[in-house]
């Protein structure tokens, strides 16, 4: 089933993606205060007017935003909602929306995925979901890569869900993989630390951690972005759940050696704040967790720190046993170089198992 994020309507001030974004709460009442000015010609202006004034025409209190994310040609997904008599106007090469009677729509496209927000009431919105659901091809989680450091401009992509960790590349987890996320998902702590060598299997950790849940998250790799206040602002009024924050030495040592940011996952993490459906978890290479700040190991904030370490040759030549590749001579391997080693001898591997690759996607 697509992954559907609902949220009541409570606000329709603002820009196009404040609009969305402050839909928290049950509004009892409109602003009395609230005047309409004309439509402009500026694309953006004209979907805010046009939606504040379908939320001003129905039941407010009644109306609930819904938001899921499929894979469609922009073509076809016109087609079918003028097949439903709704208005459509495009307002850019990526973005349109549509009006109907009881329904407003709006469509980013970005790459891989297209995100189609709805306004209606809950039980016209949820026909509505399910019609695009058996329609088009849906997207249950991706990751949203903030790549601008002013205005928090970003592109999504989706998880590759063929590329799925296997338990054999991690012989120190003590338990299956699928219950570990499940014990971290479910626990009031908000922080997951993942350490060790490059290539021992941290990123594919992660997308496992993201496929097995379903759920989407928000990553940058630009320390200009992370320090941002809009970065994080962003990714707590969405419905992603995760924080993926890779490469991350310099984020999580001790705030006496300068580290500024750290202050924010402190208080994500069993602060000043509560953030229990918010997790952040980081990849690092640091050697040690006494390089990491104390504060953000603390019991109740900190899930856990888990150390990727490296395979020994009998652990090596399980995993490659059950990937069907040969070993490499050595004693000492990483999860990467069990998949790179051999991939000289490809030909010689029947049914070799090489496009699993790393990286999200």
């Amino acid at each position: 089933m697509a992954r559907i994020r609902r949220r009541n309507l409570s606000s329709v001030l603002g820009s196009r993606s404040k609009i969305f974004n402050s839909l928290s709460g049950p509004t009892k009442h409109m602003a009395s205060d609230v005047s309409i000015a004309a439509p402009s010609i500026v694309a953006e202006q004209v979907e805010d007017y046009e939606l504040m004034k379908f939320v001003m025409q129905n039941d407010t209190i009644s109306l609930v935003h819904r938001s899921v994310d499929i894979n469609v040609d922009r073509y076809k997904l016109i087609e079918l909602l003028e097949s439903y008599n709704f208005r459509v106007v495009n307002t850019s090469k990526s973005t349109f929306f549509a009006v109907g009677d009881a329904q407003f729509v709006t469509v980013d496209i970005r790459n891989w995925s297209t995100t189609v927000n709805i306004v209606a009431t809950s039980e016209q919105s949820i026909k509505f979901v399910d019609m695009l659901i058996n329609t088009f091809e849906h997207n249950p989680c991706y990751v949203k890569y903030v790549y601008d450091s002013q205005y928090m401009e970003y592109t999504t992509l989706p998880i590759n869900s063929s590329k799925q960790p296997l338990q054999e590349m991690y012989p120190w987890l003590d338990e299956p993989i699928t219950s570990f996320y499940d014990r971290f998902v479910n626990s009031d702590s908000n922080i997951l630390i993942l350490t060790g060598v490059p290539g021992s299997g941290k990123t594919t950790f992660i997308r496992g951690l993201l496929s097995h849940t379903k759920q989407s998250a928000i990553l940058a790799y630009n320390p200009k972005i992370i320090e941002n206040d809009s970065f994080f602002v962003q990714w707590l009024e969405s419905t992603d759940m995760f924080m993926i924050l890779e490469d991350a030495d310099n984020l999580i040592t001790p705030r006496k050696d300068g580290n500024d940011v750290m202050s924010k996952f402190l208080n994500i993490g069993d602060g000043l704040m509560s953030f229990k459906n918010k997790k952040i978890v980081f990849s690092t290479n640091l050697p040690s967790v006494a390089s990491i700040d104390p504060a953000l190991t603390r019991a109740g904030r900190c899930f856990d720190v888990v150390q990727f370490d490296y395979l020994n040759r009998e652990q090596a030549q399980r995993l490659a046993d059950v990937v069907q590749l040969p070993l490499a001579d050595g004693t000492q391997f990483t999860v990467s170089d069990v998949f790179s080693a051999s991939r000289n001898e490809v030909k010689f591997a029947k049914d070799a198992k090489l496009n699993r690759g790393f990286g999200f996607v």
